[in-house]
């Protein structure tokens, strides 16, 4: 009775060693997985952090300039194609 009573408790023992190990595996498993999405935040950070400096550190002058200027050269190409819509081909050959 003795023999039949260790076979069980043996048996029982081997099936908590193998909950054991299927519990330790998964518990790895999801241990990488939380590295890897830090990993992922943490570059993701680093990413928005270059992008809010370059975009803070614009020189606010010099981009108002640049505006300025595009304005102007888009104004005057306007007035450009505006005076040839009302050249003729008469005007042309003067």
């Amino acid at each position: 009775n003795d023999a039949a009573q260790i076979t069980t408790a043996l048996d029982d023992v081997i099936q908590a060693r193998d909950h054991l190990l299927d519990a330790a595996t998964e518990a790895g498993t999801v241990a990488h997985r939380l590295d890897q999405a830090a990993e992922h935040l943490a570059n993701t950070r680093l990413e928005v952090e270059r992008q809010r400096s370059a975009t803070e550190d614009a020189d606010l002058a010099e981009t108002i300039t640049n505006l300025q200027r595009s304005q102007t050269s888009l104004q005057a190409t306007l007035q450009v194609l505006a005076t040839l819509k009302q050249t003729s081909l008469l005007d042309f050959l003067r």
